[in-house]
């Protein structure tokens, strides 16, 4: 019963040639990259505060949770034939089922609902913890935190961002692509 709650997460459990790089390998570049200049560059910037990054953020999960929950249930309903064939020559397979297209990218916009609802909620509980005024007893610590908190908040959006694109990718291309390998000649290029 309690897996339930978590199916989008299998999206996780998904082999796909590639998929680690949107899935860790950017977002972890990113947000390295994010953290490094801000902590060199010497850029004030207000995460918890009014206005600031997190705050500002949970505006744009909202909005994303409802984006996703539409890609989702258009991609459930979608009616072209080739949303049900496999992903030829790009297998995505879980606990060794390969999976079609329409349910690779039910996963994928299953998670991203997932992920926006939990960035929303976390941010939200940030904002409210941080109005407590807990920050003032952290001393040294504070930078450190800081820091921390956007390399991990940082490392959260550019995953988000990653998985859209690839979701994106599949849909605009990769959905309607009859089959991997097979290049349609017409016959004005092949008089030239």
């Amino acid at each position: 019963m309690w897996s339930q709650l978590f199916t989008a997460l299998g999206y996780l459990g998904i082999k796909l040639k590639g998929k680690i790089y949107f899935d860790l390998f950017f977002p972890l570049t990113i947000a390295i990259v994010v953290t490094a200049i801000v902590n060199f560059s010497g850029i004030s910037f207000r995460f918890f505060d009014n206005g600031g990054l997190l705050t500002s953020a949970s505006s744009l999960f909202g909005i994303l949770i409802g984006f996703f929950i539409t890609a989702l249930a258009a991609v459930a309903t979608f009616s072209n034939k080739t949303v049900d064939k496999r992903l030829n020559g790009h297998g995505a397979f879980v606990k060794g089922v390969e999976l079609t297209r329409r349910q690779f990218l039910c996963f994928l916009f299953g998670y991203l609902t997932f992920l926006s609802f939990s960035l929303f909620f976390v941010s939200m509980a940030c904002a409210a913890v941080h109005g407590k005024g807990w920050g003032q007893h952290l001393g040294q610590y504070e930078a450190c935190i800081r820091l921390g908190s956007l390399f991990l908040f940082s490392f959260a959006l550019a995953h988000l961002f990653c998985i859209c694109l690839l979701g994106m990718h599949y849909l605009i291309y990769r959905l309607h692509v009859p089959s991997v390998g097979t290049v349609t000649v017409s016959s004005d290029t092949e008089s030239k």
